[in-house]
Formats: C-alpha cells, structure tokens, sequence
C-alpha cells in the first residue's frame, strides 16, 4: 500500500485496535478507528477511507448492516 492509504478500521474490542491501529500507522498509513456501527458509517462519510477493516459483530448495527449500507 502506498503510504497516506486511508484506512478506517472498525472494531469494538479496543484492545485489538490499540495494537492494530499503531501497527498501521507505522507503515505510514493514515488510519481512524471506529468502535460500532453507527460511529463506522460516520466515519465512512466523512474520512472516505480507501479501505475499510470491519468486524461483523459490532453494538448498535452489525458489521453486515455496514456493509450493506456502504
């Protein structure tokens, strides 16, 4: 991935996006996290990521209703 790649990574467990999120950002990435659904398809409009990593089940509205919404 050429670095700047924006990324929107969308997942509830903090934990995985604490080490993840970091992980990315060392390669140069530009990357936001989401940690439900409603916070993920804000952030899709917003951020216009080029790739998103989404968990299925997220609180609020899953991770299939993202997907179906985007």
């Amino acid at each position: 991935m050429k670095p700047g790649t924006r990324i929107l990574l969308v997942e509830d467990d903090q934990a995985i996006t604490s080490f993840v999120g970091p992980q990315l950002k060392h390669r140069n990435l530009s990357v936001r996290c989401a940690y439900d659904g409603e916070e993920a398809l804000a952030q899709i409009e917003q951020f216009r990521p080029e790739l998103v990593v989404l968990d299925i089940m997220l609180p609020k509205f899953d991770g299939v209703g993202v997907l179906n919404r985007i």
